[in-house]
């Protein structure tokens, strides 16, 4: 799964698996040619839960600004199972 790897998994006794944090920026240009999209910036804010080596758990809090739209923001999660 990567490099969240628990010492001890919440599968074991007293096992709390690993946490990870995660900051990420993007920036995109929309434009094409005759197209103008402008730029769209993202700032990403992430907590990942690693409960066993096959098991995550992330949770993501993105502010997007767009050009000529404003901002919108979005708070997202997921649950990540390898086999």
């Amino acid at each position: 799964m990567g490099p969240g790897r628990p010492r001890r998994p919440v599968t074991e006794q007293g096992g709390i698996g690993a946490w990870e944090a995660a900051l990420r920026y993007t920036r995109v240009h929309l434009d094409s040619k005759e197209v103008y999209g402008g730029c769209m910036d993202d700032l990403t804010v992430g907590l990942n839960w690693y409960l066993t080596t096959d098991l995550r758990k992330s949770w993501n809090y993105v502010i997007t600004y767009v050009q000529e739209v404003g901002n919108v923001n979005s708070f997202q999660m997921r649950i990540q199972f390898c086999f």
